[in-house]
């Protein structure tokens, strides 16, 4: 990892780089926004960098499970569930074709 966000600039060759992966056509208006957004970004993962990780508990949450329990219960049979639809063909709902 680069420790100097110097290194990690937002240029044009950057960003028409990742406008090439991303099969884009940007305007200069366009590209010059999104060097200041990732100008944004590289500035924020550098604060990220600075961040005392050693100091917290690895274990984020108390480790209790918030949910329900898992619990079998009688489910609906597809028959009945089928029945209900306005068309079925051979156990599946018929839904127009749409393309």
């Amino acid at each position: 990892m680069m420790e100097n966000s110097k290194k990690h600039k937002a240029d044009t060759e950057m960003i028409d780089m990742i406008a090439s992966l991303a099969a884009l056509d940007l305007t200069d208006d366009e590209k010059a926004a999104a060097a200041g957004d990732m100008e944004k970004m590289i500035a924020f993962f550098d604060r990220l960098k600075g961040a005392d990780t050693e100091a917290g508990d690895a274990d984020i949450g108390s480790g209790q499970n918030i949910l329900r329990m898992d619990e079998p219960e009688e489910s609906i049979m597809a028959e009945e569930i089928l029945c209900l639809a306005p068309e079925s063909r051979e156990g599946m709902y018929k839904v127009p074709r749409t393309i």
